[in-house]
C-alpha cells in the first residue's frame, strides 16, 4: 500500500512539473530519495528536485547522506545557473533647489 501511494504521488508530481515546463532532475550521485527514520511510520517523504532541463544544474545535484541530521531528509545541494540579463533602467530625478523642483512642488500643492 505504501509503495503504491509513493508511486502515485511521484506520478502526480512529475505531471504537475511537466505542466510547468520542469523535469525531474536525477542526482549525479545516485542514492535513496527517501530515508525512513521510523520503520513503523507510514510517513512518505520524497526528496526530489525539478528544474528546466536547460538549466546548468540539471542532473548535477548531490545527495549528501553524510550530512543527514535526525530526520528522514538528507541535504540536496545544487548550483543553479542564473543568466546575466541586461535591464535598461532610466532614472528621472529633479535636482534639489532647482527651478524644476520649485515648479514641481508648486504644481502638486
Amino acid at each position: 500500500m505504501g509503495n503504491l501511494f509513493l508511486l502515485r504521488a511521484l506520478i502526480t508530481l512529475i505531471t504537475i512539473a511537466n505542466n510547468l515546463g520542469l523535469e525531474l532532475s536525477f542526482p549525479s550521485n545516485l542514492g535513496p530519495i527517501r530515508y525512513v527514520d521510523n520503520p513503523h511510520s507510514t510517513n512518505s517523504i520524497l526528496d526530489l528536485i525539478f528544474l528546466l532541463s536547460t538549466n546548468m544544474g540539471f542532473g548535477q545535484h548531490f545527495l549528501h547522506s553524510e550530512l543527514q541530521k535526525p530526520s528522514d531528509h538528507i541535504p540536496l545541494i545544487i548550483e543553479v545557473g542564473i543568466r546575466e540579463v541586461n535591464i535598461n533602467i532610466s532614472i528621472m530625478s529633479i535636482k534639489k533647489d532647482s527651478k524644476e523642483e520649485k515648479y514641481f512642488i508648486k504644481s502638486i500643492m
